[in-house]
């Protein structure tokens, strides 16, 4: 939402004066929900693991958000794709999953690391 209301902001002071845009915010309120908790989450682990896919635009926005307040992120698409040795490392980690992401796979990762 930050970006586009910069980019809104943008376009609005290059526009003459007298032309009037409306803009439609249209970012679903559980997707915005979804990206402040990923925020608050991030600032405080060692390590963020976010699931989905990886051509999900807004699962690529939780990685995107992880990575500006944690140094180690993880995006896996399923637990096959985590190195279990790297994140043994870290004693705080955080685990999102993007909207489409199927709770099974949630599962499936937290279940691994409650095992590590």
């Amino acid at each position: 939402m930050a970006k586009f209301d910069e980019i809104l902001k943008d376009i609005q002071g290059q526009l003459p004066e007298k032309i009037e845009i409306n803009v439609n915010k249209t970012i679903c309120n559980a997707t915005q929900i979804r990206q402040c908790e990923t925020a608050k989450i991030a600032k405080d682990v060692d390590a963020m693991i976010i699931i989905g896919g990886k051509k999900s635009s807004n699962t690529q926005k939780l990685v995107e958000i992880s990575k500006e307040y944690c140094k180690k992120v993880y995006f896996i698409q399923s637990i096959n794709d985590l190195d279990i040795k790297n994140i043994r490392e870290f004693s705080k980690i955080g685990i999102m999953a993007g909207a489409s992401t199927p709770n099974y796979l949630i599962e499936e990762v937290k279940n691994v690391l409650d095992k590590n």
